[in-house]
């Protein structure tokens, strides 16, 4: 039994979802509140960017570093205008809680 198989459900998509370099193309983009813990351990909601692609089904939740790459990649912070655009997407490692993880890192299509 194949853990990632088990645990890839869900409607936003995770490391484990990309296991190869994929280019996508930005069909919408959206703003969602989700709720998460700050450094005292208290739930607080936070807004973050969520995109919608034309080639996959799960949505793309956007941290800070990931959205400004992205206005890097395409040329613009005005989320509006990444609508139709491509970019790659693909698994890396990063640093979180003192540890190396899995996570999704984009680059230009």
């Amino acid at each position: 039994m194949e853990i990632n198989d088990i645990y890839s459900g869900g409607q936003y998509l995770k490391a484990a979802d990309v296991q190869k370099p994929v280019t996508v193309t930005i069909l919408e983009v959206g703003l969602e509140e989700f709720t998460q813990k700050n450094k005292d351990g208290v739930e607080e909601p936070q807004k973050k960017i969520v995109l919608t692609f034309e080639d996959i089904e799960k949505r793309f939740v956007l941290n800070k570093t990931n959205a400004v790459a992205i206005g890097d990649i395409l040329g613009s912070t005005n989320t509006d205008s990444w609508i139709g655009q491509k970019i790659k997407l693909w698994k890396s490692k990063t640093k979180f809680g003192g540890n190396m993880v899995d996570c999704i890192a984009v680059s230009p299509a």
